[in-house]
């Protein structure tokens, strides 16, 4: 949710400007949440989720307990058009895809 420009200082030398979407990861079997495969999307343009960078503010890749939850940041550097969706893809798909709402 709420994919936008975002103001977090993170430890990444952007190449272009930082956007945000928050997200939760809820495990009923516990394991490890997962954040690669995550990108923002415009019409033209594809950014992954920056799931190597530290932050205090991301979605924790810990290990969660069954029926687990963990709510955190997504990043993204997105070096062109502005994203309106988030879409997780796996080797060849995309499984499922967030749109921002119009308006």
């Amino acid at each position: 949710r709420d994919l936008r420009p975002s103001t977090d200082a993170i430890p990444y030398l952007l190449r272009g400007s930082l956007w945000e979407a928050t997200a939760t990861a809820e495990l009923a079997d516990g394991g490890i949440p997962v954040i690669a495969g995550f990108f923002a999307r415009s019409d033209s343009d594809s950014y992954p989720v920056l799931w190597n960078v530290a932050s205090p503010l991301a979605v924790n890749p810990a290990p969660l307990p069954p029926a687990g939850s963990v709510t955190g940041k997504f990043y993204f550097d997105v070096t062109g058009a502005a994203p309106t969706s988030v879409a997780y893809r796996d080797v060849e798909d995309d499984l499922v895809e967030w749109r921002t709402p119009a308006g």
